[in-house]
């Protein structure tokens, strides 16, 4: 399990994207797990990152159909009970109680120990004995009267837009490799502008209303988050994290100080396990999904429908067999090709590349991206290239 400190700040202006604070491995934000769990946006100890849980629901199954486990949804009822009681307590649903997206939790804490992004420690769930009662409070202002309000660990529930049903095997298949043409939409709610709307209206603080608004950014610090819309959706993992980068960079401009947002990759998340791989270039993907699959899972670490097995093998979620899906360029290059350009031009060279290739699966989001570039500066350089004489 990685981390790249995205830094999804705005230059100045209105759709900027800089990559500035783009750092690996910061202690207190991301270690690797290795014989306990590993520490990253679930569990942190870092005051105020906001824990994203990419829902339509706050509760999942967790009320009436589930005796515990299941996927991230449940998996958070069970380590943050203070999100788990609201959600029963503010639910508008009279047969299972669940609480409508986007929304925050304010004041939560994650009570209990064991849970992080691969969930391969969630046997250990015993309450954390270093937990801050009083520490971590902080002084806010709601309609002029001063309330303490414990800012340890925010919770946020962020739902995408995209929402394709892959009900035939092969296509979820190719889905967990990047390779369906359904997770590379131009339009309606599955295109990655949508999703980035969505990011952007649930995070921006024009959405939280506006006696908690001033309040926010002194409980708030950043914003931590995994596979979005890659995990129990099977989205396109490269089209994830460009939708959170741009999406942020919108995000950003509307809070003061310019929030920011940590992007945390693993090589077995709990939810889709090795997708997360094709982030990576070549040799490193390689690397990650032998990672995955020589990874012995215990029981209830993992959440994958029958049909998402790529073996018979039920004790092996990983994407196997998938290293000629592996990118040629990772995430690091389009980072540095984009990095301190316009959040226009990322958009717009994606978007032609989705529009041109749309029928085609051969070759990976970034490394269309990176085949537009080079043909871009190709034609400065000699843009008589390609001309008939």
């Amino acid at each position: 399990m990685g981390m790249a400190s995205s830094g999804s700040s705005t230059a100045s202006d209105a759709v900027g994207l800089v990559m500035a604070g783009w750092t690996i491995g910061v202690k207190e934000l991301c270690s690797q797990p290795s014989t306990q769990r590993g520490v990253d946006y679930l569990s942190t100890s870092a005051m105020g990152q906001a824990a994203v849980l990419p829902s339509s629901r706050v509760g999942g199954q967790i009320y009436g159909s589930s005796c515990g486990g299941g996927g991230l949804d449940e998996n958070i009822m069970l380590f943050m009970p203070e999100v788990a009681v609201l959600s029963l307590l503010l639910s508008e649903s009279k047969t299972q109680p669940q609480l409508q997206a986007p929304a925050w939790v304010l004041g939560a804490r994650m009570i209990m120990t064991g849970l992080d992004g691969t969930g391969h420690w969630m046997a250990g769930m015993v309450p954390d004995a270093k937990l801050r009662l009083t520490s971590d409070l902080t002084t806010i202002h709601l309609n002029g009267a001063p309330l303490l309000m414990s800012k340890s660990k925010p919770f946020v529930a962020v739902p995408p837009a995209f929402q394709v049903s892959f009900q035939d095997v092969d296509d979820l298949k190719e889905a967990r490799q990047n390779r369906n043409l359904d997770q590379r939409a131009v339009k309606g709610q599955n295109s990655f502008a949508a999703q980035v709307m969505a990011w952007y209206q649930a995070l921006s603080l024009d959405a939280v209303p506006p006696a908690l608004r001033r309040s926010m950014p002194s409980l708030v610090s950043s914003i931590g988050t995994g596979p979005w819309m890659s995990g129990s959706r099977f989205g396109d993992s490269q089209l994830d994290v460009l939708s959170i980068w741009l999406g942020q960079a919108l995000v950003a401009k509307t809070w003061t100080g310019h929030l920011l947002s940590d992007y945390y990759l693993y090589s077995y998340f709990t939810e889709n396990p090795g997708n997360q791989c094709f982030l990576h270039s070549s040799s490193r993907c390689g690397d990650c999904l032998w990672t995955c699959s020589s990874k012995q899972f215990p029981p209830g670490s993992f959440y994958l429908q029958d049909k998402g097995f790529m073996s018979q093998d039920h004790s092996k979620p990983c994407v196997l067999q998938s290293e000629f899906a592996c990118p040629s360029n990772g995430i690091e290059t389009i980072f540095w090709n984009f990095g301190l350009k316009p959040a226009s031009e990322l958009w717009k060279t994606l978007e032609k590349v989705l529009i041109e290739h749309k029928d085609q699966n051969t070759r990976s989001v970034f490394d269309r991206l990176f085949d537009e570039l080079s043909s871009s500066l190709h034609q400065k350089l000699d843009p008589y290239a390609g001309k008939a004489s």
